[in-house]
């Protein structure tokens, strides 16, 4: 489909050549005005749609959908597993301390993570952390990622 509609070029080309005079062409373009700014409007709406036609549940897409909606690029969203994942990690490749562990020093037993519980809990499936500056706006973006998670998910907003 083609959006691509010259207003002005379509006045020239339906008037009649003995009327191409100056007056009389802005005078037929300033009648045309309202529907100039009506399709002005239309291809602003059009754009915002095709832009939430791409927003979907997935992390990328909706972290991205976020971003430029608060314009902000400190927007992230964080799944439980990737803390678990990192700490795998953490203790299969660097592993630990033999020599002196500063936790068992202050009188009690040392984890196996260094995360905190908090963030292992299951209360919540994913974690929208967002900065201090959009602290005005947690509940938009609250009904925002709500609109676009799954039906079973649940997650919190975050301020960091």
């Amino acid at each position: 489909m083609i959006f691509d509609i010259d207003l002005k070029k379509i006045v020239k080309w339906l008037t009649p050549y003995f009327l191409w005079k100056p007056k009389q062409t802005a005078w037929l373009t300033i009648l045309l005005f309202p529907l100039i700014w009506l399709y002005e409007q239309f291809l602003t709406y059009r754009t915002a749609m095709l832009r939430e036609a791409t927003t979907n549940s997935q992390v990328i897409r909706l972290t991205r959908s976020l971003r430029d909606r608060y314009n902000n690029e400190s927007i992230y969203i964080s799944h439980f597993s990737d803390y678990i994942n990192q700490a795998f990690v953490y203790l299969e490749l660097e592993g630990s301390f033999d020599t002196f562990d500063y936790l068992s020093g202050e009188a009690h037993l040392p984890a196996d993570y260094d995360f905190m519980q908090t963030e292992y809990e299951d209360q919540f499936d994913f974690v929208v952390r967002i900065p201090a500056v959009l602290t005005a706006q947690a509940d938009t973006i609250t009904a925002y990622v709500n609109k676009y998670k799954l039906a079973s998910k649940r997650f919190k907003v975050e301020i960091i």
